[in-house]
C-alpha cells in the first residue's frame, strides 16, 4: 500500500543507479486487478522516464511476490517483459485476483523465489503454489531458483525479515537483488 516499509531497500537500489518504480497496486488490502495496476503503473513510469530499453527487474514481497510473477506473464505481451523476477516470500493467489496463465512469461526470464525458514505468515505455501503454477505452464525449471533463507544467531528469518535493515538482512535480501540487477544489466 505504501513504500514506507521498503524505503531503505528502495533507496539502496536507487543509490546504486537503478530507476526504482513502486507501482501502487491496491487501494485496500486484497483489492482486485492488482497485476493490471502494476502493469499500468510501470508503463506510465517508463514512459515518463523515457527509459527506452533498460533491463527490467521485477521484485515483489509477500502478496507482491505472487503479483510480480503474474506481472511477468502480462508484461511480455505489453513489451515490458522483465529480464528477471525476484519473488520474496510470495503469498498465495488472492481470491480477488484469479491466477493468470503463466505460459506467457518469457522463457528467458530468470525467476528467483525466496522462502524464509521461520516465516509463519505464508510459510512457503505461496512458493509451493507458484512452483506448481510454473510447472503447469511449462516454464523451464532451469530458469527458476528456489532459495530458503535460513535463520542464524541474531537473525531470525520471519515474514518481516526482508523489511529489516540489519547487516544480515541486507546480505540475505539486498545483496541478492543487487546480484540479480547486475546480471540483468550485462
Amino acid at each position: 500500500m505504501t513504500p514506507a516499509n521498503h524505503g531503505p531497500w528502495l533507496e539502496h537500489l536507487a543509490a546504486r543507479g537503478s530507476a526504482v518504480l513502486y507501482p501502487r497496486y491496491e487501494q485496500r488490502l486484497g483489492g482486485p486487478d492488482a497485476v493490471l495496476h502494476v502493469l499500468a503503473g510501470v508503463r506510465t513510469a517508463l514512459r515518463r522516464l523515457h527509459a527506452g530499453r533498460l533491463p527490467q527487474i521485477a521484485i515483489g514481497y509477500s502478496r507482491g511476490g505472487e503479483v510480480v510473477v503474474d506481472y511477468a506473464a502480462l508484461a511480455r505481451g505489453a513489451g515490458l517483459a522483465p529480464a528477471a523476477v525476484l519473488s520474496v516470500f510470495p503469498g498465495t493467489v488472492d481470491p480477488a485476483d484469479p491466477p493468470l496463465d503463466l505460459r506467457a512469461i518469457d522463457p528467458r526470464t530468470r525467476l528467483t523465489i525466496l522462502l524464509g525458514d521461520r516465516d509463519e505468515v505464508v510459510d512457503g505455501t505461496g512458493g509451493r503454489q507458484l512452483l506448481a503454477r510454473l510447472a503447469e505452464a511449462g516454464f523451464p525449471a532451469d530458469r527458476i531458483s528456489l532459495v530458503v533463507v535460513r535463520s542464524r544467531p541474531g537473525f531470525i528469518v520471519t515474514h518481516t525479515a526482508p523489511l529489516e535493515v540489519t547487516p544480515a538482512a541486507k546480505a540475505a535480501f539486498w545483496a541478492r537483488a543487487d546480484r540479480i540487477v547486475a546480471s540483468a544489466s550485462r
